[in-house]
């Protein structure tokens, strides 16, 4: 569901950016793989 890696530059951003947005991932680059749980905004 998640795909975000260096390989995927843009469409990692988009779908971060998206994820972030919907709060499934930490908005710092995913510094541990990945942190479910909404942060707060």
């Amino acid at each position: 569901m998640i795909l975000i890696t260096g390989a995927n530059g843009v469409v990692g951003r988009q779908v971060m950016k998206q994820l972030i947005h919907e709060g499934f991932v930490a908005e710092p680059m995913l510094q541990t793989s990945v942190c479910p749980g909404p942060r707060q905004r």
